[in-house]
């Protein structure tokens, strides 16, 4: 993490308003946001509450270790906190550091949690699910990433370049034990015990592609144009994809519930949006999943090349309902790998893949498995809708880790630590030569992809609400959205939400406080109300 967005970390966790109800009330010299359903006495203090890693370690192997929940619940002690300092959180037996963490979301009350069966569909309340990002105090480079449910927790604490843990809750049939104790390793240090994982990715270009060089070129030559009223965060304008997910059975058949199948996705795509958030400014919002609870899925392919063509046809055709820039498949079936379409973003070619999932993060226990990657081929996947080729396939290379693609890099293979769109996965040590960030011209390509694109939503700062409007909505002042869910949404961390005077009768569920980092006033003389009278 560089310090532009650590600071802006640091800022955003001081900005935070921190909510025990339901919303917050918010003075300003034009009038008063007041919020009917909320405790205001409850309100606490704006600096990060400090709590003692509710996790021990015990020595497992040389390069692996497990955490013990201690005394209280580790999802309970830290679901309401907006910015959270673990202190003692245990990397090695004698190795504890301080986590700074921020929580943040990537669902809201339009996201649909949906179960399919043999009888039809229905909507299903949304997992109890609470993410973090932040970073290790004391570590300049340092990033975290922490998901925590009522029964796992999955992460990544990485410290430097080259020093990364991972800590993830094994599935039952993973488990050594019945209590299910969540892992961690360094996972640089297997580096040499993992056979080169089995991971074929053969993307496929929408008709719509356009080389990546003009991509690059469009980039010198200043991009494409933005709306010119929206504050920028280290270079790019915030931009929101919606995405949605399809479980299939044998994805679903992973977990013990329904319940348990659609918080792992959730938590999946926290870790996701959390890097390309950190990254290139863009976040990645849930905006529908639904799990199939049946094996009589549509889904009946078990190559990434029959898989892919078959789910874009299935949700072009039956799909049209759900609101969306681009989908995902995950399934548990051994396709070999993942495929997606290349700059598939509000097209129709704008779907990818997920093979071969095991419902865990990295897993090291089973040292020549090649499924030790879920959050990498998801990561790496949407990387390809989002606009970019594999790093072997510029011009010239990123890396020559790779020489059997297509047209792209044909000489000596060369082993190296890879980004996220690299294939030195394929090298000696496998998914340990890849490291959870995206090559800088990776970046400047999907960047100049999405500012292009019609769909994704460009986050605001102020963002601008009227209850009464009925046009197209934007956020901006002329075209403000019309629900205060919406500025939540798409105002940019750290933000103003400047909400019309009037009633708003939606009411904020308990597990999406207003606990954001962002500031709500009045635009205009008036009242503003929100929630039930």
């Amino acid at each position: 993490m560089n310090n532009k967005n650590k600071n802006n970390l640091k800022r955003e966790a001081a900005a935070r308003r921190a909510l025990t109800a339901l919303t917050a009330a918010v003075m300003s010299t034009a009038g008063a946001v007041v919020a009917k359903d909320a405790d205001l006495s409850d309100t606490e203090a704006e600096s990060a509450v400090v709590v003692r890693s509710p996790w021990g370690f015990v020595d497992h192997a040389p390069v692996v270790g497990m955490l013990v929940q201690e005394d209280v619940s580790a999802f309970e002690a830290l679901r309401c906190r907006p910015t959270v300092t673990i202190v003692e959180f245990s990397l090695e037996q004698d190795f504890q550091v301080n986590l700074e963490l921020e929580q943040f979301w990537v669902t809201d009350n339009d996201t649909q949690f949906i179960v399919a069966g043999d009888g039809g569909e229905e909507r299903i309340e949304a997992p109890e699910v609470a993410t973090f990002r932040g970073y290790v105090a004391g570590y300049e480079d340092s990033w975290v990433f922490l998901g925590v449910t009522p029964t796992e927790v999955q992460g990544v604490v990485r410290l430097s370049e080259g020093v990364e843990y991972v800590i993830s809750t094994p599935r039952p049939s993973q488990a050594l034990d019945q209590d299910r104790l969540p892992m961690i390793f360094e996972r640089f240090a297997t580096k040499g015990l993992f056979s080169p994982p089995v991971w074929n990715c053969d993307p496929e270009e929408s008709p719509e592609a356009v080389p990546m060089t003009e991509l690059l070129e469009r980039a010198e030559a200043g991009g494409v144009g933005d709306d010119g009223d929206d504050e920028t965060i280290s270079g790019y304008t915030w931009k929101v994809l919606d995405l949605a997910i399809d479980c299939d059975w044998e994805f679903r058949n992973l977990f013990g519930s329904v319940n348990e199948t659609a918080a792992y996705a959730t938590l999946l795509t926290a870790a996701a949006s959390s890097i390309y958030e950190r990254d290139m400014e863009l976040k990645i919002a849930l905006h529908y999943i639904r799990v199939w609870n049946t094996s009589n899925d549509p889904y009946t392919m078990f190559t990434t090349a029959t898989a892919l063509p078959e789910f874009r046809d299935y949700w072009n055709a039956n799909m049209g309902g759900v609101g969306r820039a681009f989908a995902h498949l995950l399934s548990a079936k051994d396709m070999g790998g993942g495929r997606a379409y290349i700059q598939g973003l509000c097209n129709n070619s704008s779907y990818g893949v997920d093979g071969n999932m095991t419902g865990a993060f990295p897993y090291p226990l089973e040292m020549n498995s090649d499924e030790n990657w879920d959050i990498i081929v998801f990561i790496h996947e949407m990387g390809h809708n989002i606009g970019t080729h594999h790093t072997h396939c510029y011009d010239p290379p990123l890396d020559r880790c790779y020489n059997e693609e297509g047209d792209c890099y044909n000489g000596s293979e060369v082993c190296q630590v890879g980004t996220i769109m690299s294939y030195c996965h394929t090298c000696s040590g496998g998914l340990s030569n890849m490291t959870l960030q995206f090559h800088s011209s990776c970046i400047v390509v999907m960047r100049t992809y999405v500012d292009g694109r019609s769909c994704p939503v460009t986050a605001r700062n102020p963002c601008y609400v009227n209850g009464a409007y009925n046009g197209t909505e934007r956020g901006t002042n002329s075209q403000p959205f019309n629900t205060v869910f919406e500025g939540a949404k798409y105002v940019i961390p750290g933000g103003t939400i400047r909400i019309t005077p009037g009633t708003y009768s939606t009411t904020f569920p308990v597990w999406y406080p207003l606990n954001r980092p962002m500031t709500l006033n009045t635009n205009g003389n008036g009242t503003v109300v929100i929630g039930q009278q």
